[in-house]
């Protein structure tokens, strides 16, 4: 893509994009991503971590298969996680706005 071509797409994105949106994104972005990582990794080790782990102890399964069969097997539990982070982090976001007056502007 040409610098100019670039250049106009900022320009174009830049005032697409609300001061307030900015702001809700910035405050949204960490505790969505906590709570993905945190409803993926529970859901992954009570869904299927265990159930590898103890194929893996009584040796009827490879160690290369395991991981093999948990990195198949972690799309399935993070499209679970997905909406659950959808809904969890704007509670933590509305939670930790600095004010309450924020809440009231918004």
């Amino acid at each position: 893509m040409p610098l100019a071509q670039i250049k106009r797409c900022q320009k174009l994105i830049v005032c697409w994009v609300s001061r307030l949106d900015v702001f809700i994104l910035q405050a949204f972005w960490m505790p969505w991503v906590f709570a993905f990582g945190a409803f993926t990794t529970i859901s992954f080790s009570i869904g299927a971590l265990f159930d590898v782990l103890r194929r893996l102890t009584a040796g009827t399964l490879a160690i290369s298969t395991a991981l093999q069969v948990s990195v198949f097997q972690l799309p399935r539990f993070m499209v679970l996680a997905l909406p659950m982070s959808m809904l969890l982090a704007p509670l933590l976001t509305s939670s930790a706005m600095p004010y309450p007056q924020v809440l009231k502007v918004l």
